[in-house]
C-alpha cells in the first residue's frame, strides 16, 4: 500500500504486510497480519494493528486520536514515533519485546508493565519517575499531554528510547 489517504483495511497471513506514506485523517486505519511481518513507514492517523507470528515495524509514526492499538504475540513491536501531540497509544505484546523510539521533546505519561523476569528500560529523554515496581514503571516526560501504554505478557521486555526532537 502506497500513498494512500482516508480508510484503509489491509489484512493478509504468512507474506508480509507494507505500506508507505499513509495518512488516515480522523480515521482508524486496520491492519491484520498472521504469520508475516507488518512494516510501516510514514504514517499519520490512527491505527489498531494485530499480528502473529511476525514483526510489526512502524517509522516515521504519527499516532493521532484517542485509540490506537498495536498488538502482537510471538513476534517483536519496533515503533519509532516521530511526533504525538494527542491522543492514546496502547501497545501490547506476548512472548516479545517492545521497543518504542520517542522524541526527547515529547510531552507524555507512560505506563509500562512486564511480567516476572521482563525488563523496563527508559533512556535518553528526560522523564520523572511516577511509579516504580519490580515489574511496572509509569513515568511523566514534559506535561504528560499523551497517554502512551506498553505492556508484555510472558517473556518480554520493553524499551523507550529518547531521540532528538524538534
Amino acid at each position: 500500500l502506497d500513498n494512500i489517504t482516508g480508510q484503509i483495511s489491509a489484512s493478509t497471513s504468512n507474506s508480509t504486510l507494507r505500506a508507505t506514506n499513509i495518512n488516515t485523517g480522523d480515521s482508524q486505519a486496520k491492519f491484520r497480519n498472521n504469520g508475516g511481518d507488518i512494516r510501516i513507514e510514514g504514517f499519520v492517523g490512527g491505527i489498531n494493528a494485530k499480528n502473529s507470528y511476525g514483526r510489526i515495524t512502524i517509522v516515521d509514526f504519527e499516532p493521532r486520536g484517542q485509540s490506537n492499538h498495536i498488538r502482537s504475540t510471538s513476534g517483536p513491536i519496533t515503533l519509532e514515533i516521530s511526533q504525538m501531540s494527542e491522543g492514546q497509544l496502547v501497545v501490547a505484546n506476548r512472548h516479545e519485546d517492545i521497543d518504542i523510539t520517542i522524541p526527547d521533546t515529547l510531552s507524555a505519561y507512560l505506563t509500562l508493565a512486564v511480567d516476572e523476569d521482563g525488563v523496563i528500560e527508559a533512556t535518553h529523554f528526560p522523564f520523572v519517575s511516577d511509579l516504580v515496581q519490580p515489574n511496572r514503571l509509569s513515568l511523566v516526560a514534559g506535561a504528560g499531554d499523551v497517554d502512551i501504554s506498553g505492556t508484555v505478557r510472558g517473556k518480554g521486555n520493553i524499551y523507550v528510547r529518547g531521540t532528538k526532537g524538534e
